[in-house]
């Protein structure tokens, strides 16, 4: 045992007592305890005894609090706390003895628990919370089943769940919210013994709804003190054979519209199924197009230049020499070769490129094919990428005759983004890279690469190993010492799909990747709000450096302040994760942050030119914080100015450096544009049936760069189909299909109220008139004439995405609309009224003229991607989309139709074999089905869409 003096001990005694108020704030009940173990410990080492003693101290404090101290809901993990290297007295025999038995009944009970979620009804009862989401919330229960005896005692389960459950209806059992989603089950007094095969089932209120099969995540788990947590089996996802998509079997299929599918009484949303479906694509002529010319995204100008003649390319491309370096064309190169485009550099048709001067700007080109060979001419090395791009588009798989053509090409946006979330879920570098070349090959230029989130930090930052040695991992660790909560379904252990993070090496080839494809790369770690990895982060670095006794070490990056009493809940429901904004060690942590970003950029000759803060914030942050107090009083600002203080500080600051700001336009329209650098971008997020228009509108005619980034039609996280059994989330749009990505008309937002309807799928009145018009006080104006959009954002948000299968779907084939809107103007947009105007389904701005251009736009895009593109995506190994199928069944005749023409439907009667729909006919006849089963298969026929069933009655 280890001699200290008793100066030495009284020193250390002291401190402790000294920290002890302030460690309150971060640390939990057992550090308290911890504290008083070291304490105790001391004194024995001056004593020269104590082992045995300290280790019972420490047997009895943890049978007191086996896991979360129920009292304050406080979360409490004693296996990694101060006194886990304490313990100088090996086991007894009969204690290890005891361990491994209680081990095997933990894995045994995982093994054979059978739970089940289900939703009762979304309808709200009198016992919802008055107080939170204007007192809406749903009933759903949970149920636990065990076939076999196990004895396990003193367990519980944790488990994410999207909202915080209210209240439970169980005797026998409590629900307990820890933080963000996480909750816990356990046993109360009155629970005396598991009976075989009978379930007990915990019905439960939670806020707002849930309305999809997939709002209840897997990986539930169970947790008995001291021992290695164990998910439950029968809550793990199961890969359909048939689609390769994860299956949540633990959730109860949904049978109910009205109660269930539907969130409210008002709810006019329709099941998406195959006879719904039918009805929506009658308006798409099912035989397929010749799409020979068309080109994703279609070109500004096309001219076909033969009917009859093409060009073979059966003996290859021969690349020539050319006046531009070819290096910066090797990936569109490469992606010729890859979809199986014969190159060579001595035979074949000949490529060759044109240098021109200041004709087609910096992202135009002229494409030409003629029988001779190929010419493609451009200003830049950019346009001749995109040239190449769009001869790899011509191409469509297994046939090497392309259409003789002559393409002019530029693009509408400077703007054509894609936000891939990281933090929430993790996503490896080849997948980055892997999506970087789908990007440009549709000619996407701005990868918005969300690093930093509540659930996860994923970036390396040199100086602040924490950020990743704790914020990049999600465990099951309550104390947070060595990693964040489980969040997401993510599971207890460290090796599962949500964690990890970006080397300095990795988020650099990452750039370089997106360099070489014409892509801008802009970071964003989200602040102050949304911001708990950071600050669980450097609460573990201050404890770490505190207990060394280095107390300037400690706070020189802290993020938080120890003595603030507010009490917030975020609207991902976190009690702490905002940045206290009125600490100098806050601005000091930002400030290092970019800097190192900056260098890391720099090194690979990549400069950061645009970062974006998020300016997200929590109401109520920081309303009891003594920093914050004294902050107010010194800078002689309001509580409500906070926020927009620190937007304003960090902004000046990215200016200073010479990279231009960007933030959320909720968080940016606290501050005034005079207060702010020259330059600013703002994504407008908000929902057009929350007026988004409005605010697009009005921060663009304050000469900021805006983004359409509304997640009416945008969010790539949202469910493709109102179908229960369409993953994805619903709260901007019930549904998000792509050809609502398709439909949209960036520069004319308030119009979509003639075509589009709220996420209950109700019709929406936009007043875009003059404010004065409405309200006297008002002083909104429409979109002034001088002023336009610098471009368009698709958005995948990672909530629901635990692999990279889920986000293929996500993605694909929806992105290739968001390029089509991105990159062209289609002619059935009409002209924005500047003059301002109310639109409504009864306003018809949108003409019968602008519907029919748009249906048959639609139906070559569509044709297109079912021919070409889904071909191209499944040779390169996307798991995209595969449509579901509408049906018609009159008793006597079935048919089949989809939205994407060209693809193969298949057909199955009374669970007989499947049989294919020839397209060309006028249906099957058929007689006596009692159930069809419909669906549709992918090019290669390795992979087939969700199977949807009709019920004959």
């Amino acid at each position: 045992m280890p001699k200290v003096s008793v100066n030495t001990a009284l020193k250390l005694f002291k401190k402790l007592l000294i920290k002890r108020d302030q460690l309150k704030k971060i640390h939990t009940v057992t550090y308290f305890r911890s504290i008083r173990k070291v304490t105790f410990l001391i004194v024995f080492f001056i004593a020269g005894c104590g082992a045995d003693e300290s280790s019972q101290t420490d047997k009895n404090n943890n049978a007191k609090s086996p896991g979360i101290e129920q009292k304050n809901h406080e979360p409490v993990n004693k296996s990694k706390e101060l006194l886990a290297h304490s313990r100088l007295t090996p086991k007894a025999n009969n204690v290890v003895a005891k361990d491994s038995e209680k081990e095997l009944q933990l894995q045994q009970f995982a093994k054979h628990l059978k739970l089940n979620y289900q939703v009762i009804t979304n309808r709200p009862s009198k016992d919802c919370d008055k107080s939170v989401f204007d007192g809406l919330c749903f009933r759903a229960a949970i149920s636990l089943q065990l076939e076999h005896l196990v004895t396990l005692t003193d367990w519980r389960i944790f488990f994410s769940h999207m909202s915080p459950i209210q209240k439970d209806y169980s005797e026998a059992f409590n629900i307990v919210h820890v933080n963000g989603d996480l909750h816990y089950i356990e046993p109360t007094k009155k629970f005396t013994t598991w009976s075989i095969g009978k379930a007990e089932k915990i019905e439960f209120i939670a806020g707002v709804w849930h309305i999809s099969e997939y709002d209840s995540p897997p990986n539930f788990y169970v947790v008995v003190d001291g021992l290695k947590p164990a998910i439950i089996d029968s809550t793990r996802s199961v890969i359909d054979p048939e689609t390769l998509l994860e299956t949540l079997p633990h959730v109860t299929p949904f049978t109910e519209q009205d109660s269930q599918f539907k969130r409210t009484s008002k709810d006019s949303s329709v099941w998406a199924t195959a006879s719904q479906l039918f009805e929506v694509n009658k308006s798409i002529e099912q035989k397929p197009l010749d799409v020979s010319a068309r080109i994703i995204p279609k070109p500004k100008s096309v001219q076909l230049l033969s009917k009859q003649d093409t060009l073979n390319i059966s003996q290859g491309i021969q690349l020539t020499p050319n006046e531009f370096n070819i290096d910066k064309n090797s990936v569109a190169v490469e992606r010729l070769r890859r979809l199986g485009i014969p190159l060579s550099n001595t035979e074949g048709k000949i490529l060759k490129f044109v240098k021109s001067k200041s004709k087609f700007g910096k992202e135009g080109y002229q494409l030409k094919t003629t029988q001779a060979g190929i010419e493609i001419s451009a200003d830049n090395e950019i346009g001749a990428f995109y040239g190449l791009q769009s001869l790899a588009a011509l191409y469509k798989p297994g046939d090497l005759n392309l259409p003789l053509i002559k393409v002019v090409d530029e693009p509408r946006y400077a703007f054509r983004g894609l936000l891939l979330d990281v933090a929430r879920n993790f996503r490896s570098k080849e997948f980055v890279i892997k999506l970087l070349d789908q990007m440009s090959a549709y000619k996407l230029n701005k990868l918005h690469f969300h690093l930093g989130d509540d659930e996860g930090w994923r970036m390396e930052i040199p100086g602040l190993p924490e950020l990743t040695q704790v914020g990049a991992t999600r465990c099951h660790d309550l104390s947070e010492s060595g990693c964040l909560l489980p969040q997401l379904g993510s599971g207890p252990a460290t090796s599962n799909g949500a964690n990890g993070f970006y080397s300095i090496d990795e988020y650099q080839a990452i750039l370089k990747a997106a360099q070489e494809r014409n892509i801008e790369v802009i970071p964003s770690f989200d602040m102050p709000g949304h911001s708990r990895a950071a600050v669980v982060s450097m609460q573990a670095r201050y404890r770490n450096f505190q207990l060394q006794g280095k107390l300037e070490l400690a706070e020189e990056y802290l993020l938080t302040d120890l003595n603030d009493q507010s009490k917030y809940s975020s609207i991902q429901y976190y009690s702490d994760n905002t940045l206290n904004i009125c600490r100098k060690s806050t601005y000091r942590f930002v400030e290092k942050v970019i800097d190192e970003v900056v260098k890391i950029h720099n090194r690979v000759g990549v400069p950061l030119t645009t970062y974006h803060i998020g300016a997200d914030e929590t109401p109520g942050a920081w309303k009891e914080s003594p920093m914050c107090h004294q902050f107010m009083q010194e800078h002689d600002i309001q509580p409500e100015e906070l926020g927009s203080h620190f937007i304003k500080t960090i902004s000046q600051f990215l200016d200073s450096r010479n990279i231009r700001v960007a933030g959320w336009s909720d968080g940016m329209a606290e501050v005034k544009a005079g207060e702010m650098p020259s330059s600013v971008q703002v994504n407008a997020w908000r929902p057009l049936f929350w007026d988004g228009h409005k605010v697009a509108h009005s921060m663009a005619n304050q000469n900021w760069d805006v983004v359409v980034s509304i997640p009416d039609a945008l969010y790539f996280d949202f469910a493709y189909e109102a179908d229960p059994k369409e993953r994805g989330y619903y709260w901007g749009s019930r549904s998000t299909n792509t050809r609502q990505v398709f439909e949209l008309m960036p520069d004319n937002l308030p119009i979509h109220a003639e075509i589009w309807t709220d996420r209950e799928n109700n019709p929406m009145v936009l007043d875009d008139r003059f404010g004065a018009k409405q309200n006297p006080q008002s002083d909104y104006k429409p979109l002034l004439q001088d002023k336009a959009y610098l471009g368009i954002q698709g958005h995948l948000w990672s909530e629901m995405v635990r692999s990279d299968d889920i986000a293929e779907y996500l993605l694909f084939p929806r992105l290739l609309a968001l390029a089509e809107r991105a990159w062209h103007k289609a002619e059935w947009e009409p002209v924005y009224n500047y003059q301002g105007a109310v639109y409504s389904q009864q306003s018809q701005y949108f003409t019968e003229q602008h519907r029919y251009k748009r249906k048959h736009d639609w139906r070559m895009f569509a044709n297109t991607i079912a021919q070409k593109e889904m071909a191209k995506l499944e040779s390169l190994g996307w798991l995209f989309r595969i449509p579901t199928v509408g049906a018609e069944y009159d008793g006597k005749l079935l048919k089949l139709n989809s939205a994407f023409p060209g693809l193969s439907l298949q057909f199955s009667v009374d669970n007989n074999a499947w049989r294919e729909y020839d397209i060309h006919s006028k249906g099957v006849p058929l007689s006596n089905a009692r159930e069809i089963k419909v669906r549709a298969k992918s090019p290669n026929g390795k992979r087939y869409g969700r199977t949807l069933t009709m019920k004959v009655e």
